[in-house]
């Protein structure tokens, strides 16, 4: 994001899903809710219908197009098409089966159930949505009834049926919630010992996010323990701001991070600290601060248009540029939105006839991963501050406006939060990495106010109804290295320049341009450099001028994550 003097405001949530919607209504087909899951740097940039566009893509383009509803208050108006789109594919049994089409078999995949189930809760919960509530009650049933599911794609169920157990009670779903605990900590386990794994990582970290809340509702410790180790493993294995490898112990030159993981890895973190593990929220705060954020498309110039392009069934070439806009990165690198170029290989087609549509041509985006940065958004979101008892506890020191307060963050300007309260509260702020209760002070007006440190946290005593209560704290700043790349292959170094929790900027130092992937033939072209498509991290005006908040909504129904 380019910052220019005098357009600063801290980081609003509300206002990052808002810019997601452009590419929730536009790259789609907006009556029907077929979406594109592929989109290609070809010329004219192309986006494709493909097999993830009957339930992969639509499920979770309902449920973050309802989650954006939640955060903003707005209305997304292709809301209504994506559910249509999901709730045709329901059959008798229960299942939500892809169709058989030019690109699909009629086949159930259980990973798509996953998703699904995330669509259903968002109006199950969030708006008490009978026909919603029935269709997952089916769909619940139908897992019940089901073998355990065996690896990290179909285990990706269990974190929806979990919330579904907790939020309405279904015996189903508890058993459902058993049996594959077994499964996947005793009689398969997904994970080793240390919490490493191999592989695909968005499934991999949907699954232990399912596990540490399976473990703390069965009341399992020693899953919601090894879970952690997960968690610790794969911070390890990305950066402090936020770039979650898409894949661990990969064999080759190439590596970036997909969105879908960044939302897991906050998912799993949010997990964590229902346990207990309450110091995660500064790891969540500094990702969704930085590479979530960055992750998201700014504008389609990176991608080449043609005036006289035209549209094939399949195929998307008008407007692409324009459409893409609110995406999400499929596979960025530490400061672009693209990291390397690939294509895909020939076992993702149906036939071999569908070749000359999704082979030999350069992959922009993926768009999974699109929905998954608004979802993210939003659980970052509902758990910035939360009202327990008589305590206002601030998870992430963002803007955050519930009925009992209003919460604003100074950062990176300034280490401040201002909390206005319209309840009489204790306020519990969370204390920022590297920070000591002792340096951290409170006041209302002129009136100092006393802060008590416990377990990570600084908190007042009850104040009252109307005041405004401003924390301030130092706001650091340094400079660090940062390393990635899969072992045994090329590194890839950066500086990375720091104020507070916000990244000013990521340089890349001499890092290499082609490299080998186990997909492709020849050497592909690699963006770990200075060169490459839609740079990101372009802050270098972000503390000019003064810092103005934008507009909060007020949510008050029930929290969905």
């Amino acid at each position: 994001m380019t910052h220019e003097p005098g357009s600063q405001f801290p980081l609003s949530l509300e206002h990052e899903a808002l810019a997601s919607v452009n590419y929730l209504t536009r790259l789609v087909e907006p009556e029907t809710g077929f979406t594109f899951f592929d989109v290609y740097l070809t010329d004219p940039a192309e986006a494709a219908h493909d097999w993830p566009d009957f339930l992969d893509v639509p499920g979770r383009s309902a449920e973050a197009a309802a989650l954006v509803r939640h955060i903003t208050g707005r209305d997304v108006e292709t809301e209504t098409a994506f559910f249509s789109r999901i709730y045709s594919f329901q059959e008798d049994d229960g299942w939500f089966w892809r169709p058989e089409t030019t690109v699909t078999r009629h086949e159930m995949h259980p990973e798509e159930q996953a998703l699904v189930l995330g669509a259903l809760l968002s109006r199950a919960i969030g708006d008490d949505d009978a026909e919603a509530q029935g269709r997952l009650t089916r769909l619940v049933d139908a897992l019940a009834a089901w073998a355990a599911p065996v690896g990290p794609f179909g285990s990706m169920t269990l974190r929806s049926v979990v919330r579904a157990h907790e939020a309405f009670g279904s015996r189903s779903a508890r058993s459902f919630i058993e049996r594959v605990t077994q499964r996947l900590t005793e009689e398969q386990p997904l994970f080793r010992s240390d919490g490493t794994f191999a592989g695909h990582v968005h499934s991999h970290l949907h699954a232990a996010a399912g596990l540490a809340e399976a473990g703390r509702v069965l009341g399992c410790d020693a899953v919601v323990e090894w879970m952690d180790r997960v968690f610790r493993a794969m911070r390890d294995r990305s950066t402090d701001f936020g770039f979650i490898p898409e894949l661990t112990e990969r064999d080759d030159d190439v590596i970036a991070c997909e969105t879908c993981c960044i939302m897991d890895y906050i998912h799993l973190a949010i997990a964590l600290t229902r346990a207990g593990h309450t110091e995660y929220f500064d790891d969540i705060e500094r990702t969704v601060r930085n590479h979530l954020v960055e992750s998201r498309v700014q504008h389609g110039d990176w991608l080449p248009a043609s005036p006289d392009a035209m549209d094939d069934q399949l195929i998307r070439r008008r407007g692409v540029q324009r459409d893409v806009i609110g995406a999400y990165a499929g596979w960025s690198s530490p400061n672009h939105i693209l990291a390397y170029d690939e294509f895909l290989p020939p076992a993702w087609l149906k036939t071999s006839d569908l070749a000359p549509i999704y082979l030999h041509k350069v992959r922009a985006l993926q768009n999974c991963c699109s929905p998954s940065g608004a979802k993210a958004l939003y659980l970052a979101w509902q758990h910035a501050s939360v009202v327990e008892g008589s305590t206002l506890r601030i998870n992430l020191l963002l803007d955050r406006a519930l009925p009992e307060a209003e919460v604003r963050g100074g950062e990176p300007w300034e280490g401040t939060v201002s909390v206005r309260l319209d309840a009489p509260l204790t306020v519990a702020m969370r204390l920022p990495r590297g920070v000591s209760p002792k340096a951290v002070a409170a006041a209302v007006g002129d009136r100092p106010v006393p802060l008590t440190p416990r377990d990570g946290y600084v908190e007042t005593p009850k104040l009252d109804s109307g005041v405004t209560v401003l924390f301030s704290y130092p706001l650091h700043e340094r400079t660090e290295s940062a390393v990635i790349g899969n072992e045994g292959y090329h590194q890839y170094e950066y500086t990375v320049r720091w104020r507070g929790s916000t990244v000013l900027s990521v340089e890349p130092g001499e890092n290499a341009c082609l490299g080998r992937s186990r997909l492709m033939d020849q050497p592909v072209r690699l963006y770990y450099g200075k060169e490459g498509p839609h740079p990101l991290y372009q802050r270098a005006g972000l503390l000019a001028g003064s810092p103005s908040h934008r507009h909060l909504h007020v949510s008050r129904g029930p929290g969905v994550w």
